[in-house]
């Protein structure tokens, strides 16, 4: 019986058996081995009999001088790091690749595709992620940083003749978000006033509620 480690290898002495001697054999029967191979392979048979290391070229021992020590990056090499860095992190893109994403609000483009420039501008309308419709219109004085306002403020301020107040409140009254119809809209005075409507509808004071579409003669 012949010794080998935890991986399976053979490690008593240099000598492999007979049997696997005879098989290697005539394995390579017809073919014919250069010095260059044999010296790798051989190498490489010492590396795996220290259990550490393929081949003793990429043994680390004490004492020797790491091959980077010392060496610095020139200014050169240090901004194409930087700029390959930038790339991957995606904070920093192309307009090539900011076109093809579609980031049409980036800052990089400096409003040169927002509006009606935008390459998903439908007439400015577009619904928001919780439900509501929302229209560009960058020269209301209460739009969001996108310059877009509620499609039923402007409904609402249409019959009112004037801009809503930030503490108004728009109300659908069946509940459906995108329905911005000027019957199925109400306009309370303020969040508590909506909330009072809300829980019992009756009682409700003058002037709490503003706009009540649904009394409307379509």
């Amino acid at each position: 019986m012949h010794d080998y480690d935890k991986l399976g290898r053979f490690i008593k002495g240099r000598k492999l058996p007979e049997e696997f001697k005879k098989k290697i054999s005539e394995g390579m029967e017809g073919h014919k081995v250069s010095e260059e191979t044999r010296k790798k392979l051989r190498l490489a048979h010492i590396g795996m009999l220290k259990g550490i290391h393929r081949s003793p070229i990429t043994e680390f021992k004490k004492g020797l001088m790491p091959w980077n020590k010392g060496k610095h990056h020139s200014e050169e090499s240090k901004k194409k790091m930087k700029m390959s860095h930038k790339g991957m992190t995606g904070k920093h893109h192309s307009k090539e690749t900011i076109i093809k994403i579609g980031l049409t609000n980036s800052i990089a483009l400096k409003g040169k595709f927002l509006g009606e420039k935008a390459m998903r501008w439908k007439d400015g309308r577009r619904k928001s992620r919780d439900g509501y419709i929302r229209i560009y219109k960058p020269e209301h004085p209460f739009c969001d940083k996108n310059k877009t306002v509620l499609e039923s403020h402007l409904v609402v301020e249409k019959y009112l003749g004037r801009y809503l107040k930030p503490y108004e409140r728009i109300h659908h009254i069946n509940e459906i978000r995108d329905d911005d119809r000027p019957e199925n809209l109400m306009t309370f005075i303020n969040t508590r006033a909506h909330i009072k409507w809300h829980n019992i509808q009756e009682g409700m004071k003058e002037g709490e509620i503003i706009f009540d579409g649904g009394r409307l003669q379509i």
